[in-house]
């Protein structure tokens, strides 16, 4: 070696440690900058996270409502749909109540007539007289009464009678049968007039 070299090196030695420090003191800053950064980034991640939970919860408890909200109409339509169908159940049966007891009238006109036509002082006129004046009765407690009074009187009929029922039964079911042949009768009949 050469004694300029060693004379750069003591010169160079000086400015070699502040380059050193200066080194040292950047690097610090970096980290320091670094960790900082980090810090900053931790944060706002966990901001982030809250915000995300926060808008979750929100949206959750909007998903709530809406489908309370929801499950209320379908309740609110239902009932609706019940009452109306309620409403429309009572109606036909006051309809049929009515054309009940009109039939029944008629049948106690029918009954009257064909007692009179076997005569006042026979057993037939006497039988037929006496269930004209039952059925008749009976028609005029239908044209009066409601449909649940109707339906209340028929079960406790039924209940004190029950032989009766069943024979009743019988004769309506075969009186139904009775009509429904002579129907397709009577309308093949209308049609080839």
């Amino acid at each position: 070696m050469s004694a300029n070299s060693i004379d750069d090196t003591k010169t160079d030695a000086p400015n070699f440690a502040r380059s050193r420090r200066k080194v040292d003191e950047a690097a610090e800053a970096a980290k320091e900058a670094g960790q900082s950064m980090a810090q900053d980034l931790t944060d706002q991640a966990g901001d982030m996270v809250d915000s995300a939970g926060d808008t979750a919860l929100t949206l959750g408890e909007t998903v709530r409502d809406v489908a309370a909200s929801a499950v209320e109409e379908v309740k609110v339509r239902a009932l609706h749909g019940a009452e109306t169908l309620r409403r429309a159940a009572t109606e036909r049966a006051a309809d049929v109540r009515d054309a009940t007891a009109e039939a029944g009238e008629k049948i106690v006109d029918t009954l009257r007539t064909a007692a009179d036509k076997t005569g006042a002082t026979g057993y037939a006129s006497r039988a037929l007289n006496l269930a004209a004046d039952g059925l008749s009765t009976a028609a005029q407690k239908l044209d009066g009464a409601s449909v649940r009074s109707v339906a209340q009187d028929a079960r406790d009929f039924a209940r004190r009678n029950p032989a009766t029922t069943v024979t009743l039964a019988a004769l309506a079911g075969f009186a139904l049968v009775r009509l429904m042949r002579a129907a397709p009768a009577d309308h093949a009949k209308s049609e080839r007039s």
